[in-house]
């Protein structure tokens, strides 16, 4: 009898903690990269819940990732209950990256998904000029001077990202 209310009460645990997890990731932004980073890295990422283009450092995090010479999912987690309007992505301090292949962005709200792929991409996000030189034909994002540590920068093309999440959050409502 012991044993059922023990095996019982687990259950309840378990099933208790997989829906917890769930209603997390209900109410947050993920962001999923496929790319092509060669060598262990950190993306520097930062988020802003307003139409400014101020950033801060409170909203901001870094994400290590493993290097891979084949194109991996690179999964970004924004807090929860937090409806992103814009983003930025520093694609690391690493200089041997010297080129980073960017091949899709999905933006995951709830259970509603928007894909970003190839050029369709930079139609939402802008490069940084002044640190970042990308190939029109294939898409490949490399560091203006090989000697500076920052890598690439993307960033939102004025309201086109917002406008894009706003029917992400709201097709989720």
């Amino acid at each position: 009898m012991l044993f059922k209310r023990l095996a019982i009460l687990c259950l309840t645990f378990f099933f208790y903690n997989c829906n917890q997890k769930d209603s997390i990731e209900n109410n947050q932004l993920i962001i999923v990269l496929d790319a092509v980073i060669k060598h262990d890295d950190s993306l520097h990422i930062y988020y802003l819940n307003n139409e400014s283009i101020q950033l801060s450092e409170s909203k901001m995090f870094w994400l290590k990732v493993n290097g891979n010479k084949k194109n991996q999912p690179i999964k970004i987690k924004l807090p929860t209950n937090n409806k992103t309007k814009s983003i930025r992505i520093d694609f690391g301090n690493n200089p041997k990256n010297d080129k980073i292949i960017l091949n899709k962005i999905s933006l995951k709200y709830n259970k509603k998904t928007l894909e970003l792929k190839g050029k369709e991409i930079y139609y939402y996000f802008n490069i940084d000029v002044n640190n970042t030189v990308i190939d029109n034909n294939s898409g490949v994002l490399s560091r203006k001077n090989l000697k500076d540590k920052k890598g690439p920068t993307i960033y939102p093309k004025g309201q086109k990202l917002f406008k894009k999440l706003k029917i992400l959050y709201q097709s989720n409502e």
